[in-house]
């Protein structure tokens, strides 16, 4: 498992064989992993982010729940997923500016990604 020692893994299995065992399993899920790409943009929101959270989440979240996409509502499971990962990319704060956008994308197949970086104004 990248970023961990077999030493601290090592609290979590109750053998050297079980630990060996879950990062062979974590090699080989990873070997069957195709690339995620997105099709064309259907959808495109810009938050604007204030000290490491972003303002009014859950209004944001209600307001995508009425935005359509190939002539549907936004699924239950997208807008959950929509506001777990904005939770979740907010609390790694792996991003330089506290101040910055995080945007999110959907496609014409209804496939979603998320990222988080500096406010740029729309020109």
């Amino acid at each position: 498992m990248e970023g961990f020692a077999v030493s601290e893994l090592d609290s979590f299995f109750n053998s050297a064989e079980e630990c060996a065992a879950y990062e062979a399993f974590c090699a080989e899920q990873e070997r069957g992993l195709e690339k995620f790409t997105l099709a064309e943009p259907a959808l495109v929101c810009r938050w604007r982010m204030a000290r490491r959270g972003v303002p009014l989440l859950n209004r944001h979240i209600r307001a995508l729940s009425h935005r359509v996409v190939n002539g549907a509502p936004l699924t239950a499971n997208m807008l959950s997923w929509a506001k777990q990962h904005v939770e979740w990319s907010l609390a790694a704060g792996e991003y330089d500016d506290p101040n910055g956008v995080l945007m999110l994308v959907i496609d014409v197949n209804g496939d979603a990604l998320m990222s988080v970086g500096p406010y740029e104004p729309l020109a």
